[in-house]
C-alpha cells in the first residue's frame, strides 16, 4: 500500500498514513529498498527541503553551570525560563527581532524549566536543568 504525506505552507508534514486513497493535496512517498516501510512517527517531524524529506530542525539551550544561553532565534519564538517548583518565571517573552539571544544567570539552587517554541519549521524543545548549591 502506498505511503503518503500531507504539507502544510511551511513544508511540515502535517499528516502521513498508508493509503490507496489519499488525502487531496497528499503525495505519494517512493517505495523503500527490500520491502522496509516509512516509519509514520519519524515523518510527523520531518519537513521537504528541495525535494527531501529531513528532520524538522531545533534550537536548544546552551547550559554551562547555572548560566543558559539562548542561541539566536527566529522572529516570533517564545523563550520561557522558569523555576519547576515555583510559579516564578525568569523569562518569558516572544521575540521581535530576528537573531534575538540572550545568557540568563539561574540565581538559586534548584530545577528549571528552558523551553524554547520558534515558529515552523523549527521544532520546539524543552530542556531541564538542575543547579545545585
Amino acid at each position: 500500500m502506498p505511503t503518503y504525506v500531507e504539507l502544510d505552507e511551511n513544508n511540515c508534514v502535517i499528516s502521513a498514513g498508508h493509503s490507496k486513497d489519499m488525502p487531496e493535496g497528499a503525495f505519494t512517498l517512493p517505495d523503500l529498498p527490500d520491502g522496509q516501510d516509512w516509519d509514520l512517527g519519524a515523518l510527523a517531524g520531518a519537513y521537504m527541503v528541495e525535494g527531501e524529506l529531513q528532520p524538522r530542525p531545533s534550537i536548544a539551550p546552551e547550559l554551562s553551570g547555572s548560566e543558559v544561553t539562548i542561541p539566536p532565534v527566529p522572529v516570533g519564538t517564545m523563550v520561557m525560563v522558569f523555576e519547576q517548583f515555583t510559579p516564578e518565571a525568569l523569562l518569558n517573552v516572544t521575540t521581535d527581532v530576528e537573531g534575538w539571544t540572550e545568557t540568563i544567570h539561574l540565581p538559586d539552587a534548584g530545577r528549571y524549566s528552558i523551553d524554547i517554541c520558534p515558529p515552523r519549521p523549527f521544532v520546539s524543545t524543552s530542556t531541564s536543568l538542575g543547579v545545585s548549591a
